[in-house]
Formats: structure tokens, sequence, C-alpha cells
């Protein structure tokens, strides 16, 4: 007999060997779409996930929101949680910045902080420009 009782599924399942690692760096980030500033910081947590490159999430209050849109953009994934604030550039790219605010358990120093698409501005470490990879972004 089949039940009554269904469970709504948000996302896909979970990868079993899918690896998710959650870091603070003291590392230096500035993010930049051509010659506009976006985010500086020297505070970011580093976010490093099975089959993409590094993300680095920036406190908020590194962020330069006046050069942001806010976007009604919203994402569910089942290793960060759900990103409910998305940003898109002034005259440029959509949905290029995002943030969790209430991540996963594992990623709970994500919490607040944003992070830029590498595919669609650039992002320099330590002043040199991270290469974004092959990603479904790229």
């Amino acid at each position: 007999m089949p039940s009554s009782r269904r469970e709504e599924v948000f996302t896909h399942a979970r990868e079993p060997h899918h690896r998710i690692e959650v870091l603070r760096s003291s590392r230096q980030v500035r993010v930049a779409w051509g010659e506009r500033i976006l985010a500086e910081s020297d505070r970011p947590v580093m976010l490093l996930e099975s089959d993409l490159p590094p993300r680095f999430y920036l406190p908020k209050l590194d962020v330069r929101f006046s050069e942001l849109e806010p976007s009604p953009t919203a994402t569910t994934d089942p290793y960060k949680g759900r990103a409910t604030e998305y940003w898109s550039v002034e005259g440029g790219p959509n949905d290029i910045a995002w943030c969790y605010p209430f991540p996963t358990v594992e990623c709970a120093a994500i919490a607040n902080h944003i992070a830029f698409f590498q595919e669609a501005v650039e992002v320099y470490v330590d002043e040199e420009l991270l290469n974004a990879g092959n990603t479904p972004w790229s």
C-alpha cells in the first residue's frame, strides 16, 4: 500500500565521495569588474569543494554594495544550504555574487559572507588573478 506521506525534495542528493572543506584565511582578496572594485578583504573564508575551484567568501563589511544590485535569485545546495541573497553588477553580468545566510553546520563559517563567481569577475588573491578553471559556470 503506497504511503500518503511524502517528503519534498529541494535539491539533488549528496554524493558519497563529494568533499567540502571551509578554512579561515588571512590572504588578501580583491574582487573587480573592469576598473570597479567590488570587494577587498584580508579575512576571507576559503571554501574547497570537489571538482570546483576554490571560492573565497568575504565578510559583508568588506563588500562594496554600492557597486552591486540585489537579485531575486535563490538556490539550494545539499552541501552548503540555501543561498537566498544574490547580487549583479550594475550594467554588467547577473548573479555574480551570493550569500548563504544560514548555511549547513559543516559550512557555518561562510554564514553572511559573500562569494563571487571568478568566472564572471576578476578575483585576485595576494595580487595574483585566480584562475576560474573549467566549471559549469565558465
